[in-house]
């Protein structure tokens, strides 16, 4: 024990330097690990003396053997220090349980009312796999379980020999808690821990608890095999968003797909792709025949007469939707063609559904064709942060994995679209707990891809040439700045569709928000732009803009390679340049509305772009009356995600950019943090500049100036020696810049700027 608790020890040092690779030399490291071995063969042996069950716990509920805990540490110690040694755990047929056999056993500290809990969670894995759990009182010399109330969760992963303990302590009397302990004694590792994780979740070090930081380090392709299975957001093995969080407010494992934020960390029972994986390591042999199951299914192996199909996916071979449950519900659906749309909803929408209730939507278009799934009106689930009473949405051309989960009442605030002609949407609650749950409308497009444009119409005129003109469209919603493209295009227009009607705002008021609409090309003869070869083309049409009426500004901005948008921000308050760019490293395209510093699909760093407000970084409204404690801790947060020394190992680029987000929050920071500079900012925002000689044409009064002289005098003639009368000046000089302040809140907030101006310059000579 005292030997993996060693292993453990060191690998909390590489785990902080494979985080934060600037904090330790290699040199260092490998001292640091030797200074550790020294220890643990001297004298003061017992510093390493196991204290409890946790004491030997990786990843918080895996206790593993000294081989294994060896391996994985050899494998993240520096190079020149490993053992290269050629080896697999679970790839490894000797860590897997023979014949799919598994004997177990019940501990008598395991109370005769959980026999019944331990026992569903075993048949669950039974009835999807080819495995059988065989219940024996008696298997004391064999290989066997023995379930035992201990001091938590945990399990071996894969068979060990002998006894081997899965422990079932108090809070763990869960059907997906100790069906997640019995894959670990089947061989599964956490699947966060996948070599594939970078690409679909990002660790955040800065969050995670003090000495934890090594439950996050990954496998090797040596040490696992993912049987070609791919990863699963919603698998029952997965950590939860706040894994060994140091506050329960931030996440430690944030998803590259916000859609799946609250799919992770599930416990309900395996996946689809958890069973898969077993089925693959145990099961290839129970059905030699296969049948011609569809949409990922697969022959079931212990009754290959029927298929095993995805969540949300029924029928003999797959091709239907699942049967519902507690609600008549769900269905197969063709999903009408563009303009029309077919509505989805949960059961008595607008009322409250019923708690363990099951619908599945399969929803199809013809070939060639994508779906496309708008979420509209009120949206309420029970919330948690991962969804129990969710709607899911499988988009990918793959239905297998889980697919987004929605809940609380974060509706998706811009359309789904499918990768290929098929979706599905499955509505699911099991909390207890009923609320009013969702409404969605689907429709088809027949589009090979989707072409965005810029803000204003496609205008469809036949022409020889293109240009690019500007404009500002005033409306009583927003003011938008437009760019108009007309480019060369067949004279049979009419095979194009009218645009349908403008989706809802995606923010509210006071924010730049997201509208689209579309239109489709529906014939397979007709072109509709030479500029095309093919005529199964839709273009989506987006703008942004306000949710609030405002008054309309007639400028126009021409920013190069770049799109162009005005927008106003605080209900037409303040005038801003939104800079729609790509990304340096995946193209995707990027704002400086929701993705200022990093990419949200590939998580890379960005380079700056200069068109939000200061307040903005900070995820504040601009507004003078500031609480400074909000403010500091944000710009803590983001100053440690984006400090320079955590890119030393990354790019040139990344290194460039965090050099730049890095000095541009501390020049926002700065001048946020202190009064006389936040209001001058405040005034800059509101189109007013302080310069000299404002004094006089902004009213400051001789009596003010003539105050300040006074003040000036007293402190001069204060001796050093008389600390009560400095304390007495200091205390005068700071009720006054109090008060100025209290008025300089009211008049911003009655965006009187004359008369704030007239404060900021008081203040300044305060």
């Amino acid at each position: 024990l005292n030997h993996v608790k060693l292993a453990l020890n060191k690998l909390m040092l590489l785990a902080d330097q494979s985080f934060y690779p600037d904090k330790y030399t290699e040199n260092e490291i490998i001292s640091a690990t030797e200074n550790l071995d020294k220890t643990f063969l001297s004298n003061d042996a017992e510093k390493l003396q196991v204290n409890s069950e946790a004491d030997l716990l990786f990843e918080g509920d895996i206790l593993l053997t000294p081989v294994q805990a060896n391996q994985i540490l050899d494998d993240h110690m520096p190079f020149v220090k490993r053992k290269l040694l050629k080896r697999s755990l679970e790839k490894n047929l000797q860590k897997r349980w023979q014949g799919g056999v598994i004997k177990y056993r019940f501990h008598n500290s395991i109370a005769e009312e959980n026999h019944a809990l331990i026992r569903q969670a075993l048949q669950f894995w039974q009835s999807h796999t080819c495995m059988r759990f065989v219940f024996d009182e008696n298997a004391n010399s064999e290989d066997h379980l023995l379930f035992f109330r201990g001091g938590g969760c945990y399990s071996m992963v894969g068979r060990y020999g002998g006894v081997q303990v899965v422990s079932i302590g108090s809070g763990c009397e869960y059907l997906g808690i100790i069906s997640h302990e019995v894959g670990h004694a089947m061989g599964l590792w956490h699947q966060q821990s996948r070599p594939d994780a970078d690409s679909y979740i990002r660790i955040r070090p800065e969050n995670v608890m003090k000495g934890a930081l090594y439950n996050f380090l990954k496998r090797n392709t040596n040490q696992v095999t993912t049987m070609d299975v791919p990863y699963d957001l919603g698998s029952v093995m997965h950590y939860g968003p706040t894994a060994f969080t140091r506050d329960y407010t931030q996440r430690t494992i944030v998803t590259l797909k916000p859609g799946y934020q609250r799919t992770i960390g599930q416990r309900e029972h395996p996946s689809f792709l958890d069973v898969e994986i077993i089925n693959r390591a145990y099961c290839e042999q129970s059905c030699p025949r296969k049948l011609p199951c569809q949409n990922g299914g697969y022959t079931h192996p212990r009754s290959c007469a029927e298929c095993i199909c995805p969540d949300g996916l029924g029928g003999i071979y797959c091709d239907r939707n699942e049967r519902s449950q507690g609600a008549q519900c769900g269905g197969i659906i063709s999903a009408p063609k563009f303009p029309e749309w077919f509505e989805i909803t949960s059961p008595n929408y607008p009322n409250t559904y019923k708690d363990g209730q099951i619908c599945s939507w399969l929803i199809k278009a013809d070939p060639g064709a994508r779906i496309t799934a708008e979420f509209v009106g009120p949206m309420e689930f029970f919330c948690s942060e991962t969804c129990k009473d969710y709607v899911e949405v499988k988009n990918s051309s793959d239905l297998r994995p889980t697919g987004m989960r929605f809940c609380c009442t974060e509706k998706p605030v811009t359309p789904i679209w499918s990768d290929g002609n098929q979706m599905v949407i499955i509505f699911k609650t099991t909390s207890g707990y009923p609320h009013i749950g969702f409404k969605a409308k689907v429709q088809q497009f027949f589009s090979h891809k989707i072409t965005i444009f810029n803000i204003d119409d496609f205008k469809m005129k036949p022409t020889t040439s293109s240009s690019t003109t500007q404009s500002v469209e005033t409306t009583t919603e927003a003011t938008i700045l437009t760019t108009s493209t007309r480019v060369t295009v067949a004279p049979t227009v009419e095979s194009w569709t009218p645009w349908s009607s403008w989706t809802h705002c995606s923010r509210t008021c006071g924010a730049c928000g997201l509208q689209s609409r579309f239109r489709s090309c529906q014939t397979s003869t007709r072109i509709c732009s030479a500029q095309w070869k093919t005529a199964k083309w839709t273009l989506l049409n987006m703008r942004r803009m306000i949710s609030c009426p405002f008054a309309v500004y007639n400028r126009a901005f021409f920013v190069p390679t770049v799109r162009r948008i005005l927008y106003l921000s605080t209900c037409g308050k303040s005038e801003k340049l939104d800079l729609q760019v790509n990304c340096w490293h995946c193209h995707s395209l990027r704002d400086c509305i929701s993705d200022p510093f990093f990419c949200r699909t590939c998580s890379f760093v960005q380079p700056p772009i200069q068109c939000k407000n200061y307040f903005d970084f900070f995820g504040l409204e601009p507004s003078y009356n500031l609480d400074v404690s909000v403010l500091t801790s944000r710009f803590r947060s983001l100053q440690s995600r984006l400090h320079p020394d955590r890119f030393t190992q990354k790019s040139e680029n990344e290194r460039k950019f965090s050099e730049q987000q890095a000095s541009l929050i501390n020049d926002a920071y700065s001048i946020l943090l202190k009064p006389y500079p936040r209001a001058v900012y405040m005034l800059e925002l509101m189109g007013e500049k302080i310069s000299d000689g404002d004094e006089r044409s902004t009213g400051v009064s001789s009596q003010f100036l003539m105050h300040i002289f006074e003040l000036n005098e007293m402190l001069e003639d204060c001796e050093i020696e008389s600390r009560s009368s400095l304390i007495a000046l200091r205390q005068k000089v700071a009720a006054d810049v109090e008060q100025c302040e209290l008025s300089l809140i009211d008049e911003f907030d009655r965006k009187n700027v004359t008369e704030a101006k007239r404060l900021t310059i008081e203040m300044k000579y305060a």
